[in-house]
């Protein structure tokens, strides 16, 4: 529904499949060729980094995998302010309020007057590599060497 407050040359492309699928087509069929169906992509990273902005237009998230991957290929990203988006996203792309058709365009059209590549330094913070370092690093400082002030049997 955003689409529809956005100006003319603005275009969606969709990527991905589920069970509401022809629901989501019916509802892009007034659009015409301003709705393009990717269907299921294997490999996303060369669209997200092609693409002048990604949205995750969410009701329900708990954290936003697709924000991280979207913040790592370099994209503009804009979120809805639900679950943990606002906090994953911070100051490094646009949140919105949820179910608000006209925020969402708004967020939009600021996050293309925004220079990409802005999620960056912050989608490392989640990668695979750091969270492992952060978890061995509370692993290590939780154990005590056993020695003289150690009290058991």
């Amino acid at each position: 529904d955003a689409l529809r407050h956005l100006p003319a040359d603005v275009e969606l492309l969709i990527a991905g499949e589920g069970p509401l699928l022809g629901d989501l087509c019916a509802i892009a069929a007034p659009f015409g060729d301003r709705v393009v169906f990717a269907g299921q992509l294997q490999t996303i990273g060369a669209l997200l980094a092609s693409a002048d902005c990604f949205v995750q237009p969410s009701l329900d998230e708990a954290l936003g995998g697709a924000v991280i991957e979207a913040m790592a290929a370099g994209s503009r990203v804009v979120a809805t302010s639900v679950g943990g988006l606002p906090e994953l996203v911070d100051t490094t792309g646009e949140v919105c309020a949820p179910n608000d058709s006209r925020a969402l365009a708004a967020a939009i059209l600021v996050s293309l007057s925004q220079p990409a590549g802005r999620g960056l330094a912050r989608a490392e913070r989640f990668s695979v590599a750091k969270m492992v370092e952060q978890t061995s690093a509370i692993y290590e400082s939780s154990f005590k060497p056993a020695g003289a002030n150690s009290v058991g049997p």
